[in-house]
């Protein structure tokens, strides 16, 4: 540039000094503003990588979930075929059952199993707990009494096959089950009835006392037994012996139904569970465990028990003559 060019621009500069300094200003916010758009750049794809990352762990999650409740709809039909599936094969008996979960598995398991043209074993225990761990241990007390034969029957002098003592029964389990296998103890109760005489023996681990309705209406509680199973009893299980007349009711339950509670934090308790039974004794057993799932659930509230709610009923009907 010449030196007039440059003696020109001074002057210009020197004549318009307002000018210069916008230009200054002008293009520092120019600088600043690319900036502030290169850290907005910056923050969007940020974002969006993690609400891309977001979305794939939420898939993933909704994926488990669903299959996770697949098995969970799985374990809950084995435990069903656990259950009393039919009637017993007999015209003397007549069975009816209840089963409620507090969750979609339970910590509860009931079963009638026929012993032979004679005798059925009548059976009911309570885990503690609820869920899938407890449900681990119905289905592993199932399998073993369905496994091991030789609990239920046992060979005679004269190689008849005869049911084997509910109290042997009882001590087996409590040996094959110690609280330290699976961390958990439960109740239970075993009964073995003569379909034909009505003669029952029964003996108890720790379970709510099975209830005894006569046809005249008079209660009984079946209360021999022991202590729970899994803490190694070292003293025999006791066992009890009715002879059941036609007409005789026999009601096994869990405590998840006594011990149901309301929004009060009242508790359902046995002596209205136990009236409601003697209101309806003259009617099938059907009925009966009927009227009183009906009546615990409207004491609830409707709301879903806080445990799990089993109800076993045995009619016996006829005896040989």
């Amino acid at each position: 540039m010449s030196r007039h060019c440059i003696q020109e621009c001074q002057a210009c500069m020197s004549a318009q000094p307002d000018v210069t300094v916008r230009l200054l200003e002008y293009m520092a916010a120019e600088k600043d503003s690319e900036g502030r758009n290169s850290l907005l750049k910056e923050l969007i794809q940020k974002y969006a990588l993690a609400e891309r990352k977001l979305a794939e762990l939420n898939n993933s999650l909704m994926e488990k979930q669903r299959q996770l409740d697949e098995d969970l709809q799985a374990a809950a039909k084995i435990q069903a075929a656990l259950l009393p599936q039919h009637q017993p094969l007999t015209s003397n008996t007549k069975i009816a059952w209840k089963f409620y979960p507090c969750d979609r598995i339970g910590g509860d398991i009931f079963n009638v199993v026929a012993l032979g043209d004679d005798y059925m074993a009548i059976y009911m225990l309570d885990v503690s707990g609820h869920g899938v761990p407890a449900a681990m241990v119905t289905v592993s007390v199932s399998q073993f009494l369905q496994q091991n034969s030789v609990l239920l029957t046992r060979k005679s002098s004269s190689l008849l096959q005869k049911p084997a003592p509910p109290q042997q029964v009882l001590s087996a389990i409590d040996d094959e089950f110690p609280i330290e296998r699976f961390n958990k103890f439960f109740t239970m109760v075993y009964m073995v009835l003569n379909i034909h005489t009505g003669q029952l023996i029964y003996s108890s681990a720790g379970h709510p006392h099975p209830i005894l309705i006569s046809a005249e209406g008079q209660v009984e509680y079946l209360d021999k037994g022991g202590t729970i199973i899994g803490v190694g009893n070292r003293i025999p299980f006791e066992e009890g012996e009715k002879q059941l007349c036609p007409g005789d009711k026999l009601i096994c339950f869990t405590d998840g139904i006594v011990e149901c509670m309301n929004q009060n934090g009242d508790f359902y308790g046995e002596e209205r569970f136990f009236a409601r039974l003697l209101m309806f004794r003259d009617r099938p057993v059907d009925d009966i465990l009927e009227e009183a799932i009906r009546d615990v659930m409207e004491f609830g509230d409707q709301q879903k028990p806080n445990d799990d709610i089993s109800l076993l009923a045995i009619e016996f009907i006829s005896s040989a003559p």
